[in-house]
């Protein structure tokens, strides 16, 4: 849901302050939804489709780049290669860290 996914991002975007310091923005999906993590924020999306597992993007990144207004009535949310696509924005994703205990 397009209008769903801006509320979540512009609420995100309102409340967690990029410019101060740069955080990580993950996303992930549970079943039926895109779920959305940054800082102490934890929004889910009604979404379709599978993704597995999790990426991070910097806010910084995200917010910089990403369009106002999404072109179609569905966002398309894409991985390829070290890249996230949102709509037609391609951003590069943080890579992935494993913690060893």
């Amino acid at each position: 849901e397009r209008e769903f996914l801006r509320h979540c991002l512009n609420y995100i975007d309102q409340n967690c302050d990029w410019t101060e310091k740069d955080y990580e923005i993950r996303f992930s999906q549970t079943p039926g939804q895109l779920r959305i993590a940054a800082n102490n924020i934890e929004l889910f999306c009604p979404a379709r489709g599978n993704w597995i597992g999790e990426v991070s993007i910097s806010a910084k990144e995200l917010f910089r780049n990403l369009t106002k207004r999404f072109l179609g009535p569905a966002v398309i949310l894409q991985i390829e290669a070290d890249k996230l696509r949102i709509d037609n924005r391609m951003l590069r994703k943080r890579p992935a860290v494993t913690v060893f205990s």
